[in-house]
């Protein structure tokens, strides 16, 4: 859910999980099940989705249950803030989610990026 203290209700925006978002940018599951995506990365993401497409147009696109087209970017945008942010202590779990992936361009890029991550 939101972090405490964030009124939502100001936003208009319905109530959501973290394991809702995931599902709902069609995140593969193994991004909860290896605790990849903290709080603070949906929390950073659930605000920068809001700006970019506005609270009436989300809370539509939540009750039809998908984000639609370009979710992938969202995917990738939350990939490359765990590299930055974890390093190589998740590359091990970040190379089993680049291969559940279903768009297998955004997989290649994935695992690009890991091998692109690790020093000399």
């Amino acid at each position: 859910m939101f972090p405490a203290g964030d009124d939502n209700t100001d936003r208009g925006v319905l109530m959501v999980s973290k394991n809702t978002f995931l599902k709902f940018l069609d995140f593969p599951g193994e991004w909860g099940k290896l605790n990849l995506y903290s709080d603070e990365l949906f929390n950073a993401q659930l605000k920068f989705l809001l700006e970019d497409i506005g609270t009436d147009e989300f809370n539509k696109r939540m009750a039809e249950g998908k984000y639609g087209n370009g979710s992938e970017h969202w995917r990738l945008g939350a990939f490359i803030w765990v590299i930055k942010n974890e390093g190589s202590k998740s590359f091990d779990k970040l190379k089993i989610v680049a291969q559940k992936e279903k768009d297998l361009f955004l997989m290649r890029h994935m695992l690009n990026e890991i091998a692109r991550s690790i020093p000399d």
